[in-house]
């Protein structure tokens, strides 16, 4: 099978899931109403500053998302902030 357009590839899951498109049209609203919940909702989610995700974890060092933490710790060793966030996960650990 060669490429696929964009076009051709959603034409491809909408026949494949037998959805038209004001029922994926549905789905994407709700997605975004949900997405903008989680960005209002202050007190439950954060703002990771590395990714600009919104994430519900505490305890982070630095209000960091889980991703960001693993990807800091995987990708820069050395940077000088993967001690801390190393100490912050054995302390959720221990818990």
């Amino acid at each position: 099978m060669g490429r696929q357009t964009t076009a051709q590839a959603r034409d491809m899951l909408l026949e494949l899931f037998r959805l038209d498109t004001s029922t994926v049209q549905d789905i994407k609203t709700t997605a975004l109403q949900a997405h903008e919940e989680r960005r209002a909702d202050l007190e439950t989610y954060r703002e990771c500053p590395r990714c600009k995700g919104h994430h519900s974890v505490r305890g982070n060092f630095d209000d960091l998302c889980d991703g960001c933490c693993r990807t800091l710790i995987d990708s820069f060793p050395f940077h000088p902030a993967v001690p801390e966030i190393q100490r912050c996960l054995m302390r959720w650990r221990k818990q």
